[in-house]
């Protein structure tokens, strides 16, 4: 499964270009600037996600019901895994 902020990336990077090719170079110039912080805060939240995920912590209360889950369940939940990653 495909993580969220990806489609962010390519939607801005698509934007990009079509900003260039109409010669709004200012406007592709912002949007060339955020395609690299999403670059980095993607890299960042892989970065993340690979130091947390699969380590067996448990967490308490991150449903606010206070049982302990293993935080594995929290990656799984919201897609952060890897097309490449098995459950």
């Amino acid at each position: 499964m495909e993580r969220p902020m990806s489609n962010v990336l390519d939607d801005v990077k698509a934007m990009e270009r079509h900003m260039r090719a109409c010669r709004f170079e200012g406007c592709a110039e912002t949007l060339a600037k955020a395609v690299v912080e999403i670059e980095r805060l993607t890299a960042t939240l892989d970065d993340i996600r690979d130091k947390l995920y699969g380590q067996w912590f448990e967490v308490s209360g991150w449903h606010l019901n206070g049982a302990q889950e293993p935080l594995d369940s929290w990656f799984e939940d919201n897609d952060w895994l890897d097309d490449t990653e098995s459950i």
